[in-house]
């Protein structure tokens, strides 16, 4: 089994896996891939993503809500190449989280991968048609997004209603055009913020190095 599909977790609903102890020589032989949870309510934690039973994970996907979040979570998933949200609230989400868990997507990246399109790491946030709350990335919360990881590959857009092209959402994607895919963001809500005339000039008007 290389997928598997998870729905209606909740607080009294929850899934856990117990840890192989440390000085246990034993190999979980786990070949999962793609984990998908669906309206769900759920701890991102490591007694739920388990480092051995999805250690093979390339693709998260995740609908509902994220009761909490163990920032370094994603220390243990090098393969992890897609994560997709569509979550009830991404304000709150954002303010309770920032981006502080970026930080441990690719950590064992090396200066000769930075051009590696297989290592790069795509974040897409989906905006649902109902019971989602649209984030606009204010300028005002610029603060919470200063260390996105961009020295390692990792890619952001976000699928839903057209976004007006703020300073923060400008320093999200200033890099997109390093991707291997720079076309999946003219179908994302920054297709305004990309249009080859306007790109440029929009980030010089932000003038990062004074925002930083």
């Amino acid at each position: 089994m290389d997928s598997l599909k998870i729905t209606g977790l909740n607080e009294n609903n929850k899934m856990k896996f117990s840890n192989i102890p440390e000085n246990v020589n034993f190999n979980l032989n786990s070949v999962l891939s793609t984990l998908t949870i669906v309206e769900s309510s759920v701890d991102l934690n490591s007694d739920f993503l388990n480092k051995d039973v999805f250690k093979n994970m390339t693709t998260l996907q995740i609908s509902g809500e994220i009761l909490s979040f163990q920032t370094d979570i994603f220390k243990y998933f090098n393969k992890l190449r897609f994560i997709d949200f569509t979550l009830n609230n991404y304000t709150s989400f954002y303010l309770n989280y920032g981006i502080s868990w970026m930080q441990y997507l690719n950590m064992n990246l090396t200066e000769d991968d930075q051009l590696d399109p297989n290592k790069e790491i795509l974040i897409t946030f989906s905006f649902s048609d109902t019971g989602t709350v649209t984030y606009d990335y204010p300028n005002k919360d610029f603060c919470h997004f200063v260390d996105f990881p961009h020295d390692k590959r990792v890619f952001m857009r976000v699928v839903g209603d057209n976004l007006r092209c703020t300073c923060t959402v400008m320093w999200i994607i200033q890099n997109y055009k390093n991707s291997s895919d720079p076309q999946l963001w003219m179908s994302s809500s920054f297709a305004g913020c990309v249009i080859e005339e306007a790109f440029d000039n929009l980030i010089e008007l932000c003038e990062f190095e004074e925002k930083i």
